[in-house]
């Protein structure tokens, strides 16, 4: 997981702060104390970006990235956290938890039920 978060490659060359494709405040479970955070999430050119504030400039560093493409499901997390509008994302090196405020927010971000549905939502957020 180590390669995907903090200061990665990933988030280089991506003007995050510019015309994302969308953005929005969730709740993320942190890597090793699993406490809940608030987080200003931003998706562009294909990766997920998170942050402390939702202010976002060329000096802001991102608390982690995502790169959509290595994500193998989307799918919720209601029963597995005990939490309304839980979700999980799994790449090949980590689960992460996340709840939205609505369930609204929830399906737009993760609304899928199966392979085929993750490949159109990839397709959506990819350039």
């Amino acid at each position: 997981m180590a390669g995907l978060f903090g200061k990665s490659k990933d988030s280089y060359g991506v003007e995050f702060w510019t015309n994302p494709e969308r953005t929005g405040w969730l709740m993320k479970q942190g890597e090793y104390l699993k406490y809940w955070r608030r987080r200003w999430f931003v998706l562009k050119q294909g990766k997920i970006f998170w942050f402390k504030s939702e202010i976002l400039n060329s000096e802001s560093i991102p608390r982690g990235v995502i790169p959509v493409n290595t994500c193998l499901s989307i799918k919720g997390a209601e029963d597995t956290l005990n939490k309304p509008h839980a979700f999980e994302i799994t790449t090949a090196d980590d689960k992460m938890f996340f709840i939205a405020d609505t369930a609204k927010v929830r399906g737009h971000r993760c609304g899928c039920q199966d392979t085929v549905g993750f490949s159109k939502w990839q397709q959506l957020f990819a350039l």
